[in-house]
């Protein structure tokens, strides 16, 4: 019987902790917006290059 009631309980539960499409003010989001990536990339290879002179170190 519990098992059945969590079941049932489950997918609800899972549908209520989706984000959202759009933000909490209702503000549409803005796909136009350019998302520079190469700067983030940078930034992670070069702590994996520190990291690798640590470990050489």
């Amino acid at each position: 019987m519990t098992k059945s009631i969590l079941l049932l309980i489950l997918p609800a539960l899972l549908t209520a902790c989706q984000a959202s499409e759009t933000p909490a003010d209702g503000a549409a989001l803005n796909d136009s917006a350019a998302v520079d990536t190469g700067v983030d990339e940078r930034a992670i290879r070069g702590q994996i290059d520190q990291w690798g002179q640590l470990v050489k170190a």
